[in-house]
């Protein structure tokens, strides 16, 4: 039974990502590493409730391997201290994908919601999107605003001759409207009790911190949305989209806990976190769990002196470590891989004592720096195939390479997105 005068405790993650390659490269072992930190750290810290906010997998039609984590994590987390989870979808996600297998998964605690239940032309009502978890007694302990990712479509509807500027301020309306909706719906079932309520949301809040290469990649510009469109109601509000744990407009306890894994170079060294979330009553206390790096990764930068001194420090590690290189020096440099690789082979010979593993350059670019100025022309990339990009990085691309103006540039991004979406909704 649920001890009364324990507070009840809730961890907070999102942006698993699971079934995503590091430029072709399986990360199945990290993947295993991290969901089983996870379920070590739930029974370690007591966690009562566990809240995945959305981008469970990297795509819409995860791999087999990916598909088989889930379900193995989800049985397993059954068998823990901990209760109840609550699980929402992403903009990588099938919502559908995610909920069908929302009845059986409801038999272990827990509550998946992958579509919006209520909205422009669907038939639920708020109170559909409201998970109440209740302890071993039947009573209710706490109430989760389950948002999942919301589509264009689901929140406002588009008129002939709109411009941008007037469809972004409808979707901000329309995504304030619904959480104005749900938290209605919780303040009716927490009835005036101090019963905390938690918000869940997939999307991108102004003023976010992007990881380095990481773009916005909400279908529809919410550039606008702040902390002010999650109301008064909610005791604290669970993020997911942005990779790098922060607050929302200095608010605590409106919070992204960030990918727990490093998506790309762009986010190596960064440290990862879950959020764990204390209520004693309504006031909830958080704190931030450090998740370990599973696997080691490093930028390297520079010309050709530059990057052998920084390959030293990397050779003489025991452990294996995936790099990627961008050369910056004058001299006319074909392949930096094989650049690369002639220092590893020089550099291993004089470090062979030192017991170091694999280094494994995953991807090199060359930068040449625009004579007369400081910064750098738009990248010359080298060494990459088509592989190393998704969707949204290959049109990104193809919008570099033309030129696109950043005021224009969005727009097409958004329909570029809302595109994809449609696809993979009927594929």
């Amino acid at each position: 039974m649920q001890e009364k005068s324990r507070a009840i405790r809730v961890l907070h993650t999102s942006d698993w990502h699971l079934g995503r390659a590091l430029h072709e490269h399986s990360r199945d072992d990290e993947f295993d590493a991290f969901l089983s930190w996870m379920l070590r750290t739930v029974d370690e810290q007591r966690i009562d409730v566990l809240l995945i906010a959305g981008d469970i997998f990297d795509t819409s039609n995860p791999p087999y391997s990916a598909q088989q984590r889930y379900y193995e994590f989800c049985t397993k987390l059954s068998r823990t201290c901990c209760k109840h989870a609550v699980i929402t979808s992403g903009n990588h996600d099938s919502t559908t994908f995610i909920d069908v297998p929302a009845q059986i998964l409801s038999l272990l605690n827990i509550h998946v919601i992958g579509q919006a239940r209520f909205g422009i032309g669907k038939k639920g009502v708020p109170g559909d999107e409201v998970v109440v978890i209740r302890d071993d007694a039947g009573e209710d302990m706490l109430i989760v605003a389950a948002v999942p990712y919301l589509q264009d479509g689901d929140v406002r509807t588009v008129q002939a001759g709109e411009d941008i500027r007037s469809g972004e301020q409808k979707m901000v309306d329309g995504v304030t409207e619904h959480y104005r909706r749900v938290a209605e719906a919780c303040e009716e079932i927490r009835a005036g009790r101090a019963i905390p309520v938690i918000a869940m949301g997939h999307l991108y809040a102004s003023g976010g911190k992007l990881s380095e290469g990481e773009r916005v990649t909400y279908v529809g510009s919410l550039g606008g949305v702040g902390a002010s469109v999650f109301g008064e109601t909610f005791d604290y509000v669970a993020l997911g989209h942005l990779h790098v744990p922060q607050t929302v407009g200095g608010c605590e306890t409106v919070r992204y806990s960030g990918a727990p894994l490093a998506m790309g170079f762009g986010e190596a060294g960064q440290q990862k976190s879950a959020c764990m979330i204390e209520f004693a009553g309504k006031k909830p206390t958080i704190s931030l769990l450090d998740i370990p790096a599973f696997r080691n990764m490093a930028n390297v930068r520079g010309d050709k002196k530059e990057i052998e001194s920084q390959l030293i420090p990397l050779v003489k590690s025991p452990d294996d470590i995936y790099i990627a290189v961008t050369y910056t020096g004058e001299e006319k440099i074909d392949n930096v891989m094989w650049m690369v690789n002639e220092m590893l082979d020089k550099l291993y010979t004089l470090y062979r004592a030192d017991g170091h593993r694999n280094i494994y350059c995953l991807n090199t670019q060359i930068v040449r720096p625009d004579s007369g100025k400081e910064s750098a022309n738009p990248m010359e990339i080298r060494n990459e195939s088509l592989e190393d990009f998704n969707e949204t990085e290959v049109f990104e691309r193809l919008l570099d390479a033309n030129k696109i103006d950043e005021s224009e540039r969005e727009a097409l991004l958004d329909c570029y997105r809302e595109l994809l979406v449609k696809v993979n909704q009927h594929s």
